[in-house]
Formats: structure tokens, sequence, C-alpha cells
């Protein structure tokens, strides 16, 4: 029983230490250089993947306005509860998900928003409280801090070395007018590398010794 009991501390000591690995950027829309002006899909600028808009309405126009200090961003307009900017991308060989992105509305466009994750493209579950969206003027030489939104999904299992996964920003108030518009930009998919098996058995078997010492000195206490 004590030797299970260290050998589950030890596991969790490394799965502690791989979480401490740096994060990397696995995907990055920027679309500086695809400057959507249709529903997409579209390739992020770094990795591999694809973003598209969906809207309930045909008359929605797609356009690529300034970014939040950069030259293009994703903008769409005629906003009705359900729409929603999707991201899709594969997490094979990754866990710890975590998100960074810019949003901003027009003053008559929507502004309360849903995080939401899928693994199949099909059934989505929400993630965390919703969020509103502020009306901050973005320029292509000067940024806004407060359009900046981030999330960290490391704690969703279903995320982690997946084929694909699905993350999507669902608007959930109607807009404050038909013609209203709402963008992103910047949308930023950071990971932590697994740990390849050789390195885990490894880890395994440097805490093993100590896990053996310590049941000795237990049983060397019961004897005296």
């Amino acid at each position: 029983m004590v030797l299970k009991t260290i050998l589950v501390l030890s596991y969790s000591l490394l799965v502690g230490a791989w979480t401490c690995q740096a994060s990397i950027t696995i995907a990055n829309w920027t679309f500086e250089t695809t400057a959507p002006s249709t529903a997409g899909p579209f390739s992020p600028e770094q990795g591999v993947g694809s973003a598209l808009g969906w809207h309930a309405s045909s008359d929605a126009v797609y356009s690529n306005p300034v970014g939040n200090g950069s030259g293009e961003s994703f903008s769409a307009n005629t906003w009705v509860v359900g729409d929603y900017w999707q991201f899709q991308v594969s997490t094979e060989g990754y866990l710890g998900l975590t998100l960074s992105w810019g949003q901003t509305s027009s003053e008559t466009g929507p502004t309360d928003f849903r995080l939401e994750y899928s693994s199949d493209g099909t059934a989505f579950s929400s993630f965390g409280p919703s969020y509103t969206v502020g009306t901050a003027s973005w320029g292509s030489s000067t940024g806004s801090s407060s359009s900046v939104h981030t999330a960290d999904l490391s704690s969703v299992m279903d995320l982690n070395d997946a084929s694909s996964i699905y993350l999507r920003l669902v608007a959930i108030s109607a807009p404050r007018g038909t013609s209203g518009t709402s963008r992103v930009d910047d949308f930023v998919i950071s990971a932590v590398a697994v740990p390849e098996p050789s390195t885990i058995v490894a880890g395994a078997l440097l805490l093993l010794p100590l896990g053996v010492g310590t049941i000795r000195v237990l049983r060397n206490r019961k004897r005296s």
C-alpha cells in the first residue's frame, strides 16, 4: 500500500513537471496573409488548421478591416444569437491548451459571447462564464489591451492529444443594430508538448529507489 502511494505521488510529480514546460504556439490566425472577405475557411498564418465564420443570415458580409495593432482582421455584420467564429486545429502530441485572441464590436454590434469547445465538431460544451466584447477602436499601428481575451483549457482532457478539436466564439445576445459588426484578430492556440514515453519511464525508474528506501525506513521503525 505504501509503495503504491509513493508511486502515485511520483507520477503526480512527473505530471506537474510536464505542465511546467514552456508553452508553444501550435496555431495563430493573424489574418494578415489570408485577408478574409468570405466566411472561410482560412488557414492560420502559423501552424495548421482552419477558421471560419457562421451566420444564420445569408445577408452577412465578411470583411478584413484593420486588426488590433495590425493591418487585417476577420469581421462580419448581421449578427443574431447563435452566430459564431470557429477555429479548428489538431492537438496530436500536445496537451494543456491555452488561448488568446483579440475581439471588438462596433457600437451596434453584439456584446456578449461564450467560448465553446468540441472534440468532434458536433457536440459542443461551454467553457467558463460568458464574456463581454467592448467597442474599442482598432488601429493598424496601435493595439488595445482591453480587447484581448484569454482562456486556460488545460483542465479539459478531451482537448489533449486529439486529432481535431473545435473552438467557437458564440454570440449569446442580439446586436444593438442589424448592421452592427464584430471582428476577431490574433487567435492564438498554445500548448505543451507531450513527453516521450521514454522520458516517463526514465523518471519513474529514477524515483522508484526513493520509494523503496522509504519503505525500508518505515519497516525498520515498526521493528524498533
